[in-house]
């Protein structure tokens, strides 16, 4: 049996969801910044990398905090 049967394990889903919507909040202020340029790669690509850096930080600080455990 291992010492630490009481301890909750973090789960990827939870830093995936953390992840996801602070990148998506992100990603439509980058969006906003592009519309009042009239820069239109950023309005549509904005969130779409807001979302795509939100997961990799979310995987990210999974990775980082399941080696210290």
């Amino acid at each position: 049996m291992s010492d630490q049967e009481g301890e909750k394990k973090p789960k990827l889903e939870t830093y995936m969801v953390y992840g996801m919507i602070f990148g998506l909040l992100t990603g439509s202020v980058l969006s906003s910044i592009g519309m009042t340029g009239e820069i239109g790669f950023i309005q549509i690509a904005g969130p779409g990398f807001g979302l795509l850096g939100g997961m990799l930080t979310g995987m990210l600080v999974y990775l980082l905090k399941g080696k210290k455990g």
